[in-house]
């Protein structure tokens, strides 16, 4: 009795054994079919890519090689899933592909803001940045246009980006090119604002988020040696933040003064006419003139110029030597 017990016990041992070897070699195989589902998935998506960007001319995609259970012929690993995708087509066909290309990326990005998809909309931004700056930008605001509530969107949109410090902001790190995709869109917002007949509603709770977020903005900057030390970017930002969705308290004339400074006026001054809070907050200005020398075999000008606020605050000043170089120059502030 107690051997056949114990012949039964190998028996079911050696069954264990033989199975959980099966086991082993299951999973193995489950690990490897994984990796190429996974692989396929990325495949696939660096393919969606880069047809939404219009750029699926030639792709070739590769996975990995994997350990064979039998050698072939000449002994060699085999490669599986090697895939070469090729756009040859005639040129009406490419007309007609390069239309609805067009079509789709448009529907695409009204899409994302009717429905008001905040963090599809920025991915969508910074992927298509350089196109969305010069040849889309019509495109780009009549989709903002199109949003219920776009004060909502494009503050989520924004996002909080700017708490970053400088040194977020490296040479080559993508930081970057975020910044430049939530400045441009302030840009396009101030852009509909100034095109609106009547007062973008902002909801009270959009309005004070967006006015905490200036104030840390501006906390971050003053950290970092005041709002007169601001880069280019982080100025203009800021002072497109607050000519969109209001001018905090806590900002005097000069932190605004600074902010446009700094923020290459020059650029955006067509789009600051069309802030009413701004515009509100400064109703009247002046031009001082002060001729500091005068040569007269050259008849040149050493003139000082100041822009400034109903209150005597200087907004903008600089020297310029000649009448016509003043001139243009006022013109582009």
């Amino acid at each position: 009795m107690a051997q056949l017990n114990e012949s039964e016990l190998m028996k079911s041992v050696n069954e264990l054994s033989g199975l959980a070897s099966k086991i082993l070699e299951f999973n193995k195989r489950y690990e490897e079919l994984q990796k190429h589902v996974d692989f396929i998935g990325e495949a696939l998506d660096t393919m969606d890519t880069k047809f939404n960007n219009g750029n699926a001319e030639s792709l070739e995609l590769t996975a990995p090689s994997v350990v064979p259970e039998t050698t072939t012929r000449h002994n060699q690993t085999p490669r599986i899933l090697t895939e070469e995708v090729t756009a040859s087509k005639a040129p009406t066909e490419t007309v007609e592909n390069d239309s609805k290309k067009s079509s789709q990326r448009r529907s695409e990005l009204h899409s994302l803001c009717e429905t008001m998809y905040s963090r599809g909309l920025r991915k969508y931004v910074v992927s298509n940045l350089s196109e969305i700056q010069s040849v889309r930008r019509d495109e780009a605001i009549s989709a903002l246009k199109s949003a219920p509530k776009p004060a909502k969107l494009v503050l989520d949109c924004v996002g909080r980006f700017f708490l970053q410090g400088i040194r977020a902001y490296t040479k080559n790190s993508p930081m970057i090119t975020s910044r430049q995709a939530s400045v441009l869109m302030l840009e396009l917002f101030l852009i509909v604002i100034g095109e609106s007949e009547k007062e973008i509603e902002i909801e009270k709770p959009v309005k004070q988020e967006a006015e905490n977020n200036a104030i840390a903005w501006k906390k971050r900057l003053i950290s970092e040696g005041g709002v007169c030390k601001a880069c280019e970017i982080d100025a203009r930002g800021l002072l497109l933040f607050i000519a969109c969705f209001g001018i905090p308290k806590g900002f005097k004339n000069d932190d605004i003064r600074d902010l446009i400074r700094f923020s290459n006026v020059k650029e955006i001054g067509h789009l600051l006419k069309g802030s009413r809070v701004l515009v509100q907050k400064i109703p009247v200005r002046k031009l001082r003139l002060s001729i500091l020398s005068i040569n007269k075999s050259t008849q040149i000008f050493n003139i000082h110029f100041q822009i400034v606020s109903k209150d005597g605050e200087f907004l903008i000043e600089g020297t310029e030597n000649s009448i016509a170089l003043l001139g243009r120059r006022l013109r582009e502030i």
